[in-house]
C-alpha cells in the first residue's frame, strides 16, 4: 500500500463522503434512519420495562432529591447522573435502584 500521507480515518471519512453522494449515499442514509428508528424504540422498550418493575410506594416513599433521582433514572436509564442528582456516590445509588426493584436493562 502506497503511503499518501493520510491517516486511515481521513481516507475513510473521504471515501464516506464520496459514497454519500451517489446511490450507495442513498443506502446509507437509508441505513442510518432505520438505525435511529432501531435505537428510538430499544430506549422506550427499556423505560417501561423500568416503569413496570419499578417499586412505586417506595419510590413515592423517599425524599427529595432521591425521588426525583429515582424517577430520573427510571425514564433515562442514566444512573451516573442519576446518582449526582440524588447526591450519592454511584455505587450507593444503584443500590438504593435495586431496593426500588428498578431493573437495568441492557
Amino acid at each position: 500500500m502506497k503511503n499518501t500521507g493520510k491517516s486511515l480515518t481521513s481516507t475513510l471519512l473521504s471515501t464516506l463522503f464520496v459514497l454519500n453522494k451517489g446511490a450507495m449515499g442513498k443506502y446509507i442514509r437509508r441505513v442510518k434512519i432505520e438505525l435511529v428508528k432501531s435505537v428510538k424504540e430499544y430506549v422506550e422498550k427499556a423505560r417501561e420495562i423500568r416503569r413496570k418493575r419499578a417499586d412505586w410506594n417506595f419510590i413515592n416513599s423517599q425524599p427529595e432529591p432521591i425521588k426525583s433521582a429515582l424517577i430520573y433514572y427510571i425514564e433515562t436509564g442514566d444512573f451516573r447522573t442519576a446518582s449526582k442528582l440524588a447526591g450519592l456516590q454511584v455505587n450507593d445509588f444503584l443500590d438504593l435502584a435495586y431496593k426500588a426493584k428498578i431493573p437495568t436493562v441492557t
